[in-house]
């Protein structure tokens, strides 16, 4: 399958930490990234094709149009977050790169669908919330970290605006 139709619209970095307000604090002093938007998630998720609950703290910021996002995982998927990562040697480790899926609902179906039929299915998502839909493909063989795909509902796509405004530190 030809993911570069669907890699056009890179948007955030992600990365992971067991120490949020001191990967905050890193960041904001070697990027210069204002506020951050932080919040608990707790859902169910369809993880390796099983439901599964996702429980992570994330703090959110800009920098200009990209978005750094902090996570720390803890029950439920947690795995998906740790493998392969050892905290206790680096404050944050890189997880992934997202993607915006532009367009109507229907092309978070068809990428999902698109993705599934070449055996390459989300190794983790989520299609059930207001705010977007989101799914992780693993592209850790071919980057050494996944690629996360987010389609916005219309009020989603208002909350990021709002936190992209949020982050700005004036000069």
């Amino acid at each position: 399958m030809n993911l570069g139709p669907h890699h056009r619209h890179a948007f955030q970095f992600g990365y992971v930490t067991s120490d949020l307000a001191a990967a905050q604090a890193q960041i904001a002093r070697l990027y210069g990234v204002g506020a951050w938007v932080s919040f608990p998630v707790d859902r169910e998720v369809i993880y390796r094709g099983q439901p599964a609950r996702f429980t992570i703290d994330v703090a959110l910021a800009n920098f200009g149009d990209r978005q750094i996002e902090l996570i720390v995982p803890h029950g439920g998927s947690r795995d998906f977050y740790l493998d392969g990562i050892d905290l206790d040697r680096q404050l944050m480790h890189f997880h992934h790169i997202a993607m915006l899926v532009v367009g109507p609902e229907s092309e978070w179906h068809t990428l999902k669908r698109e993705l599934a039929d070449a055996g390459r299915p989300f190794t983790l998502y989520s299609d059930e919330d207001t705010i977007i839909n989101f799914g992780y493909l693993d592209t850790r063989a071919e980057w050494g970290h996944y690629t996360e795909y987010h389609w916005r509902h219309p009020e989603g796509e208002a909350s990021f605006r709002e936190m992209a405004e949020a982050s700005v530190r004036p000069a």
